[in-house]
This record gives C-alpha cells, structure tokens and sequence, in this order.
C-alpha cells in the first residue's frame, strides 16, 4: 500500500502496475491521477525538483536517456506561505504559494514531529511527519 506520498514527475507512467493485482494508492498526490482513498492530482509544488542535465552546463537539461545526462539533485520541501524548512540556510522561510499536499495525509496518522503550526494531520511526501514538514498556518 502506498499512503501519503507525492509521486510526481516521473512519467510517462507514475504508478507502472501490470496484471490483475493493482497497488492501492490513498491519501497521495499523483500526477495522472489514480484511483482510491482522497487521491490528488495537482502539482505538489517542490521548491524545486531535480532533473538530468548536460554535466558542462547544468542549465541545459537533458533527457533522462542521454548518455552525458547527469542528476541535479531537487529540493523536495513543500512549498508554503506558513514556512517551510530550507536546508541551503538552514531557516524557515515563507513561500507565495502553499502546496495542495499540506495537512493531506491520512487524518487517522498521527503528526508526529511536525513543528506546530502542523494543522493536525499530516503532510503528504518525504517530509511528512518530520520535523522538516512544512508549516499549514492553521
């Protein structure tokens, strides 16, 4: 089961099932879309997510397939008006927009370690329920 996860950008299929037995997905971002339990499928609003660029100018991004290509790595915090935690400054900072992914989890999960204001229910994505969960205002 997959729960309270951003699966984003990794097309052309974000969930690649084959046969009869599909994975239920709930409580999760997914671009495309997927059936099941308060499924989303809007952008989730990374600060910035990584992509595969040409290792003389990683301005120029590249297919995933080219053999030159290499990993910028992303930033994978949820953007927020509230805050959200940057690694680079190690501060919270406050975003002009607020990713749909916020407070979206599962509302039976606990928080956890996220810093109040946490909404109380947990965020979607790799930060959800850490201390590096990005703020909901509420």
């Amino acid at each position: 089961m997959v729960t309270n996860s951003v699966i984003w950008g990794n097309g052309p299929a974000e969930v690649l099932a084959t046969g009869p037995i599909q994975p239920i997905v709930a409580y999760s971002d997914v671009a495309g879309g997927w059936l099941g339990l308060t499924n989303a499928n809007a952008d989730p609003l990374f600060v910035m997510p990584g992509y595969w660029a040409n290792p003389i100018d990683l301005a120029k991004a590249l297919a995933p397939s080219d053999p030159m290509a290499v990993r910028v790595h992303g930033d994978y915090h949820l953007m927020s008006k509230a805050g959200r935690w940057d690694p680079v400054t190690k501060t919270w900072v406050k975003d002009a927009v607020t990713s749909p992914c916020i407070d979206a989890g599962d509302p039976v999960l606990p928080v956890l370690a996220e810093p109040i204001p946490n909404g109380s229910r947990v965020n979607m994505g790799a930060y959800g329920g850490t201390r590096q969960a990005s703020l909901s205002g509420k």
